[in-house]
Protein backbone atom coordinates (compact mmCIF):
# COMPACT_ATOMS: atom_id res chain seq x y z
CA UNK A 1 0.00 0.00 0.00
CA UNK A 2 1.51 3.15 -1.15
CA UNK A 3 0.83 6.60 0.08
CA UNK A 4 -0.61 9.20 -2.03
CA UNK A 5 0.64 12.13 -3.40
CA UNK A 6 -0.47 14.07 -1.19
CA UNK A 7 0.77 12.60 1.75
CA UNK A 8 3.99 12.27 0.11
CA UNK A 9 4.09 16.25 -0.53
CA UNK A 10 3.42 16.97 2.60
CA UNK A 11 6.16 14.46 4.25
CA UNK A 12 8.83 16.40 1.51
CA UNK A 13 7.60 19.58 3.30
CA UNK A 14 8.15 18.67 6.51
CA UNK A 15 11.81 16.99 5.68
CA UNK A 16 12.26 20.59 4.23
CA UNK A 17 11.21 21.93 7.34
CA UNK A 18 12.99 20.47 10.20
CA UNK A 19 16.55 20.75 7.61
CA UNK A 20 16.00 24.50 7.36
CA UNK A 21 15.27 24.80 11.43
CA UNK A 22 18.59 22.40 12.00
CA UNK A 23 20.66 24.70 9.66
CA UNK A 24 19.23 27.32 11.55
CA UNK A 25 20.20 26.29 15.09
CA UNK A 26 23.66 25.21 13.63
CA UNK A 27 24.43 28.51 12.07
CA UNK A 28 24.88 30.06 15.55
CA UNK A 29 27.57 26.81 16.59
CA UNK A 30 29.56 27.77 13.52
CA UNK A 31 33.60 28.80 14.12
CA UNK A 32 34.45 29.99 17.63
CA UNK A 33 35.54 32.98 19.11
CA UNK A 34 38.74 33.68 21.75
CA UNK A 35 40.53 35.90 23.94
CA UNK A 36 44.32 35.83 22.48
CA UNK A 37 45.24 38.22 25.18
CA UNK A 38 44.87 38.12 28.01
CA UNK A 39 44.87 34.53 28.73
CA UNK A 40 42.80 32.17 31.59
CA UNK A 41 44.45 32.73 35.23
CA UNK A 42 46.41 35.80 33.84
CA UNK A 43 47.53 38.72 36.79
CA UNK A 44 47.50 41.85 34.73
CA UNK A 45 47.30 45.25 35.56
CA UNK A 46 44.72 48.14 34.62
CA UNK A 47 44.23 49.66 31.73
CA UNK A 48 43.79 45.49 30.75
CA UNK A 49 44.91 45.27 27.30
CA UNK A 50 42.30 42.61 25.46
CA UNK A 51 42.87 41.13 21.85
CA UNK A 52 39.76 39.37 20.50
CA UNK A 53 39.71 36.61 17.77
CA UNK A 54 37.43 34.58 15.73
CA UNK A 55 37.87 31.90 13.37
CA UNK A 56 35.31 31.00 10.90
CA UNK A 57 33.34 33.83 11.51
CA UNK A 58 33.22 37.73 10.32
CA UNK A 59 33.75 39.96 12.67
CA UNK A 60 32.02 43.18 11.16
CA UNK A 61 30.45 46.64 12.48
CA UNK A 62 26.93 46.21 13.56
CA UNK A 63 25.75 48.80 11.06
CA UNK A 64 26.53 45.79 8.42
CA UNK A 65 23.19 44.29 9.45
CA UNK A 66 22.34 40.82 10.32
CA UNK A 67 23.55 38.11 8.80
CA UNK A 68 24.68 34.13 9.22
CA UNK A 69 28.24 34.00 10.11
CA UNK A 70 29.14 37.93 11.08
CA UNK A 71 28.69 39.66 13.67
CA UNK A 72 30.63 42.07 16.27
CA UNK A 73 32.31 41.34 19.69
CA UNK A 74 30.65 42.13 23.14
CA UNK A 75 33.06 41.38 26.24
CA UNK A 76 30.78 40.87 29.78
CA UNK A 77 32.69 41.52 33.10
CA UNK A 78 31.65 39.69 36.44
CA UNK A 79 28.36 38.47 34.60
CA UNK A 80 27.34 34.90 32.91
CA UNK A 81 27.28 35.07 29.04
CA UNK A 82 23.76 36.37 27.34
CA UNK A 83 22.09 34.01 26.57
CA UNK A 84 21.63 32.86 22.66
CA UNK A 85 18.80 34.86 20.47
CA UNK A 86 18.50 37.41 23.62
CA UNK A 87 19.62 40.74 23.24
CA UNK A 88 22.75 41.83 24.92
CA UNK A 89 22.47 44.74 27.48
CA UNK A 90 24.17 48.10 27.39
CA UNK A 91 25.44 48.84 31.03
CA UNK A 92 28.99 49.13 33.17
CA UNK A 93 29.32 45.34 32.71
CA UNK A 94 27.87 44.62 29.15
CA UNK A 95 30.23 46.15 26.59
CA UNK A 96 30.05 46.66 23.01
CA UNK A 97 32.31 46.61 19.94
CA UNK A 98 29.78 47.66 17.49
CA UNK A 99 32.35 49.44 14.98
CA UNK A 100 33.93 45.93 14.51
CA UNK A 101 36.91 46.63 16.97
CA UNK A 102 38.99 43.66 17.78
CA UNK A 103 41.33 45.29 20.64
CA UNK A 104 40.27 47.07 23.39
CA UNK A 105 41.63 48.49 26.77
CA UNK A 106 39.91 47.76 30.08
CA UNK A 107 39.64 49.51 33.15
CA UNK A 108 39.31 47.07 36.14
CA UNK A 109 39.57 47.47 40.12
CA UNK A 110 42.23 45.23 41.66
CA UNK A 111 40.94 41.78 42.38
CA UNK A 112 39.55 38.86 40.73
CA UNK A 113 37.11 39.12 37.62
CA UNK A 114 35.59 36.82 34.70
CA UNK A 115 35.20 38.34 31.18
CA UNK A 116 33.29 36.19 28.96
CA UNK A 117 33.95 37.52 25.05
CA UNK A 118 30.62 36.56 23.01
CA UNK A 119 29.24 38.08 19.51
CA UNK A 120 25.74 39.41 18.22
CA UNK A 121 24.27 40.05 15.22
CA UNK A 122 23.71 43.64 13.85
CA UNK A 123 20.68 43.84 15.83
CA UNK A 124 22.73 42.62 19.58
CA UNK A 125 21.50 39.65 19.59
CA UNK A 126 23.78 37.28 21.52
CA UNK A 127 24.98 34.02 19.90
CA UNK A 128 25.82 30.87 21.24
CA UNK A 129 30.27 32.03 20.37
CA UNK A 130 31.51 32.45 23.33
CA UNK A 131 34.91 32.44 25.54
CA UNK A 132 34.96 32.77 29.05
CA UNK A 133 38.62 33.49 30.96
CA UNK A 134 39.14 34.18 34.95
CA UNK A 135 41.68 36.76 35.19
CA UNK A 136 43.41 39.32 38.22
CA UNK A 137 44.26 42.28 38.12
CA UNK A 138 46.68 43.55 40.89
Amino acid sequence: MGIGKRSAARYVFAAVLLAMATAACASDAEGRVFFEEPRDEAVVVSPVPVVMGAEGFIIEPASEGVGDGRGHFHIIIDRPCVQPRLTVGADGEHLHFGGGQETALLELEPGEHTLCLQVADGSHTALDLTDEIAIIVE
